[in-house]
C-alpha cells in the first residue's frame, strides 16, 4: 500500500458546481492524477481505532477505489479550525471529502452521571454560534471550490448519536436536523449517514457511543461509494 496514500497530518456557491466544470474562462487544467483530500474531525481522523491513519472511512474509501489520500482531519476540530485546514491542502485534489459539525454542535461527552447510561451531556452549542459554524461550512466549500475547480466535494453529515445515550434532547434534535438539511442542501455531493441504521447499531460504534468502530468506518466508506460511484 502506498504511504502517500494514507498520509496523516496530525495536529453556497450556485448549484452548477456540482457539474464539476471548471468556471467560465478560467484557465485551469484537470488534474491527471487522482487524488482525495479528506477534512474533518475526530470521526475522519479514525478516533479510537487500532490503526485510525488506514481504518478511518476516508482511508477505507480511498483504498477501495485505488487512489492516493491526504487526510488533514483532527481531532476535536470544529469548522472554523478544519477552514484554517485549508492551508494545508495539497494542490491537485480530485475529490474532497468534508465532515465537521459535530464539535460545533456539542450536546455530548462521556463523563459518568447526568443520564440513565451513565453519559454525561454537555450543553448544546447557542444558536449565534451554529450560524458562525454554518458559515464557516460554507466558507470551506466555497474556498476547495476555488482552489481546485475540478474536484468532486463530498460532504458527509452528522449522526444523532444522542439516539445511543438516552431519549434525544429537543434542542440536540433541532440542530442536528437543521445542519443535515444545510448540508444536504449544499452544493455538495451529501452522504447522509444519519440515515444509516448502522450508525445506531452497538455492533458498529465504539464504547463512547459517538464514534464509529472499524465495522462503523466500513459502513461509512460504503456510504460515500454510494454516492461517489
Amino acid at each position: 500500500m502506498n504511504v502517500y496514500r494514507h498520509l496523516l497530518v496530525p495536529a453556497l456557491l450556485a448549484s452548477a458546481a456540482l457539474t464539476m466544470g471548471a468556471p467560465a474562462g478560467a484557465r485551469v487544467s484537470a488534474p491527471t492524477h487522482p487524488l482525495i483530500v479528506a477534512l474533518g474531525d475526530s470521526i475522519t481522523y479514525g478516533w479510537l481505532l487500532p490503526e485510525p491513519a488506514t481504518q478511518n472511512y476516508a482511508a477505507l474509501y480511498a483504498d477501495r477505489v485505488g487512489v492516493d489520500i491526504v487526510n488533514l482531519a483532527v481531532p476535536g476540530y470544529t469548522c472554523a479550525q478544519v477552514r484554517l485546514r485549508l492551508s494545508k491542502m495539497p494542490p491537485g485534489a480530485t475529490t474532497v471529502i468534508l465532515n465537521c459539525g459535530t464539535n460545533d454542535i456539542g450536546g455530548f461527552g462521556a463523563e459518568r452521571g447526568g443520564v440513565p447510561n451513565g453519559h454525561h451531556r454537555i450543553a448544546p452549542a447557542t444558536r449565534t454560534a451554529l450560524l458562525a459554524a454554518e458559515k464557516d461550512f460554507r466558507d470551506i466549500v466555497s474556498i476547495v471550490r476555488r482552489k481546485e475547480p475540478y474536484a468532486r466535494i463530498i460532504a458527509v453529515t452528522v449522526r444523532r448519536w444522542q439516539r445511543m445515550t438516552a431519549p434525544e434532547d429537543r434542542r440536540f434534535v433541532e440542530d442536528i436536523i437543521a445542519w443535515n438539511t444545510m448540508v444536504l442542501t449544499a452544493p455538495v455531493h451529501p452522504v447522509d449517514i444519519s440515515r444509516d441504521p448502522r450508525m445506531y447499531d452497538p455492533a458498529y460504534i465504539q464504547p463512547d457511543l459517538i464514534h464509529p468502530n472499524v465495522d462503523g468506518n466500513s459502513a461509512i466508506a460504503d456510504d460515500v461509494y454510494a454516492v461517489a460511484h
